[in-house]
């Protein structure tokens, strides 16, 4: 498995944060460096700022880089948060998801819960349905192309902005093996998001309901956050 922090060459602060908070658990990661508006020509059908465009082709060519290799990647932007007690729940885990896994998000935002609910396979896996986020994934070669492939087409309909556009390809429960934690292990701290330009204080994306091992919809309960 290889290790990427996706980080833009002036967010030197992020990088700080982030390997001072990366867990002792996981190999040593590597800087993967971002692309900004700056660097990249949008193309004509494209309907969002150039940091947008900028943000999909660097998970483009990381997945297009994957799907060149052999070996799996795991992807964290660089305003990526951990669980205090990371590395035991990430063990936990990876012991739990099937073998034959293809993608994994670490801290999915799960979305239109109604429509697409996730559903709980094991004591802390499940199964998400619709969802973005990209701040802590998990991919396999053989499905780093699809993702890539997936994001190069053109047209993206109103899903212009990358983990949106994503998230599509997996509303389909049978078009691919994916898993996320029961409790999220990762979120996003409290920096000016790259894109919307906005200040948002920690975020764990705790907020979703799915259907539990007895099919019963429940509430999701973040055991770090007291409900009083």
């Amino acid at each position: 498995m290889k290790v990427f922090c996706l980080n833009m060459a002036a967010d030197t602060e992020r990088l700080e944060s982030f390997t001072k908070n990366y867990p002792e658990s996981l190999p040593k990661f590597e800087r993967w460096d971002a692309k900004t508006a700056d660097d990249v020509q949008i193309p004509s059908w494209w309907r969002t700022p150039a940091r947008y465009w900028a943000n999909a082709l660097n998970f483009i060519e990381m997945f297009e880089a994957c799907a060149n290799g052999t070996e799996d990647f795991l992807i964290f932007e660089d305003d990526c948060i951990f669980r205090p007690d990371f590395n035991e729940r990430f063990d936990l885990f990876l012991a739990e998801v099937p073998q034959d896994w293809q993608y994994l998000n670490l801290g999915p935002v799960n979305c239109q819960g109604a429509l697409y609910t996730p559903k709980q396979i094991s004591e802390n896996v499940l199964r998400p349905r619709y969802f973005n986020g990209t701040h802590a994934i998990m991919i396999r070669p053989e499905f780093a192309k699809v993702c890539a492939d997936h994001l190069r087409r053109e047209h993206w309909g109103t899903a212009h902005v990358c983990d949106q556009w994503l998230g599509t390809l997996f509303i389909n429960p049978d078009f691919a093996k994916v898993y996320s934690p029961l409790v999220s292990l990762c979120g996003q701290g409290e920096f000016v998001s790259t894109l919307t330009g906005k200040t948002y204080a920690d975020r764990w994306f705790m907020n979703y309901r799915y259907l539990d091992l007895s099919g019963n919809l429940q509430s999701a309960k973040d055991p770090y956050v007291s409900e009083e």
